[in-house]
């Protein structure tokens, strides 16, 4: 099986920056930037990773974010010798890692990234990645993301989130509980809302907040249940991650 893992030249596959978080051991992640027009089937033959049915089935954009994710992830697991471990699918669509390994895949239109770490070291891993939400769909997703506290929240001027606009701070709010739900699922085995989880802004550093359950998901996980949440934006977006 041929794969691209030690050789990065490939018109799809634009940019690939490893350890892009920075995190320091045993954290691995790496971040590739991909362009949708250069995507191509025969890419998950060349890359030597699986293409499930519901992919080869899906659009085009799917198919190429998808193959995007895994790559970022292939990288990150050739530094385990790792590299052709196909990452299946489960069935809430979270991504299987090999055991003894708690991992995390995002991407938007144009990059994808994955951070692992041995599970012996990390209970709880997640990543997101999300581009600034316009106006538009603000308006039509806050409602259902977000509970009355958190929108109070959302629109304070007194919070670590001030320097950023409406959209923007809806983005991050929306991002961490999407980081929330990844660090979390590999423990819970099950679905969860954007409402089982409510975000507080309250926080004193500028680089994370604090997200919690709003109701008990099992016995180990009760109401109350908190994780910190980091987050770093750019230009184009804000990635938020768990790391614990």
């Amino acid at each position: 099986m041929h794969s691209y893992f030690g050789d990065t030249r490939c018109s799809f596959i634009k940019n690939v920056k490893r350890d892009f978080l920075n995190q320091p051991l045993p954290i691995k992640g790496c971040q590739v930037d991909f362009e949708i027009s250069e995507y191509e089937d025969r890419l998950f033959v060349a890359w030597g990773i699986d293409c499930p049915p519901k992919i080869r089935r899906a659009v085009v954009k799917r198919k190429a974010e998808f193959l995007a994710g895994r790559i970022a992830a292939g990288f990150v697991l050739s530094k385990l010798n790792l590299e052709n471990h196909n990452i299946t699918i489960g069935k809430n669509r979270e991504p299987v890692w090999p055991l003894g390994i708690n991992g995390s895949i995002t991407h938007t239109n144009s990059k994808a990234a994955a951070i692992i770490a041995p599970d012996k070291d990390i209970t709880f891993l997640g990543l997101d990645r999300e581009d600034w939400i316009d106006s538009r769909v603000s308006r039509e997703i806050v409602s259902s993301i977000l509970d009355s506290y958190e929108i109070h929240q959302l629109e304070s001027a007194n919070t670590n989130l001030a320097h950023f606009d409406y959209n923007q701070r809806l983005t991050i709010l929306y991002s961490a509980k999407e980081t929330f739900f990844k660090a979390l699922h590999p423990k819970i085995k099950s679905y969860f809302d954007f409402k089982d989880a409510r975000v507080n802004l309250g926080v004193e550093q500028t680089d994370s907040l604090e997200i919690s359950l709003s109701r008990a998901l099992s016995r180990d996980y009760l109401e109350g249940f908190m994780l910190p949440v980091k987050f770093k934006t750019d230009t184009e977006s804000a990635t938020t991650y768990i790391i614990e």
